[in-house]
C-alpha cells in the first residue's frame, strides 16, 4: 500500500524503503519465499519518503527526502524490532547509499555536494567526512561501489551523467572521469574494474554497458 524505492536483503529478511508515512522502513520475513510476511516496521519522524538503504551487519542506513534528518542509522540486531540509534541532518534528499566498513557513501540532490561520505564509527553520532561538488546542479540519482572506485549516475543535463570517482582516500574523493549519457541514469552497477552497467530513461537503450578501463575516455 505504498511505493517501495529500495530493498536490501540480509539473511531471512528484506528491508524496504517506503513512501508510507507510518512505516518508512518495512521489514519482511522471506524465510518462506512463497509466503513473505511483514515482521516489523519503523515509523520515522515526519512524512518524508525513504529513498535509499544500505546494510552492514546489524546496522541499516536509510536515506530520506529532504527533511530535518535525512540520514538515519538503524539497529536491526532484532530484525522484527528495528531501532533508530542515530541521525544526521544532510539538508538535501538522499537518493542512494552504499556502505563499506565505517563509511557510508551518499548520492544526493544537493547542488554543492552531490557525493558525500558519512563516518559511522560512532553510530549514534554520524558525521560528514567529505563531499564532492560535481559540475552543474543535476541530482546524483544512483551510485555503486567497487573497492576504491565509485560510479555515480545523474539526472540528464548539460553536465555529464556518468561520473567515476576515486575514493582511495575517503577524505578527498577525486573525479577520475565522466561521460555524457544523454539521458538520466537511475541505476548503476560495476561488472568489474573495466565495465559498468547503467539503467537509464533513454527511449531505445534503457540498459547500457560502458567501459571505464580508461577513466579519461569513458565510452559505451
Amino acid at each position: 500500500s505504498a511505493n517501495i524505492y529500495d530493498i536490501v536483503v540480509s539473511g531471512n529478511y528484506a528491508y524496504l524503503a517506503s513512501s508510507d508515512n507510518s512505516r518508512e522502513l518495512d521489514v519482511i520475513n522471506i524465510s518462506n519465499p512463497a509466503v513473505p510476511i511483514r515482521a516489523g516496521s519503523l515509523n520515522l519522524a515526519g512524512s518524508q519518503d525513504s529513498y535509499a538503504l544500505a546494510i552492514n551487519g546489524s546496522s541499516l542506513y536509510l536515506g530520506r527526502a529532504s527533511s530535518s534528518a535525512e540520514f538515519n542509522v538503524i539497529s536491526v540486531a532484532v530484525p522484527s524490532v528495528p531501532v533508530l540509534i542515530g541521525t544526521y541532518n544532510y539538508d538535501n534528499s538522499i537518493l542512494d547509499l552504499a556502505v563499506s566498513g565505517t563509511n557510508v557513501f551518499i548520492a544526493s540532490s544537493s547542488d554543492s555536494q552531490e557525493f558525500s561520505v558519512i563516518d559511522v564509527t560512532t553510530s549514534t553520532l554520524p558525521s560528514l567526512t567529505s563531499a564532492l561538488d560535481l559540475s552543474g546542479n543535476a541530482d546524483a540519482n544512483s551510485l555503486a561501489l567497487d573497492g576504491s572506485s565509485v560510479i555515480i549516475g545523474r539526472t540528464s543535463s548539460s553536465s555529464d551523467e556518468l561520473n567515476l570517482l576515486d575514493i582511495s582516500t575517503v577524505s578527498t574523493p577525486i573525479l577520475l572521469g565522466s561521460a555524457d549519457v544523454a539521458s538520466s541514469v537511475y541505476g548503476t552497477a560495476f561488472q568489474n574494474s573495466s565495465y559498468v552497467f547503467l539503467a537509464t530513461d533513454a527511449t531505445s537503450n534503457q540498459w547500457q554497458r560502458w567501459s571505464i578501463a580508461e577513466p579519461s575516455l569513458i565510452a559505451r
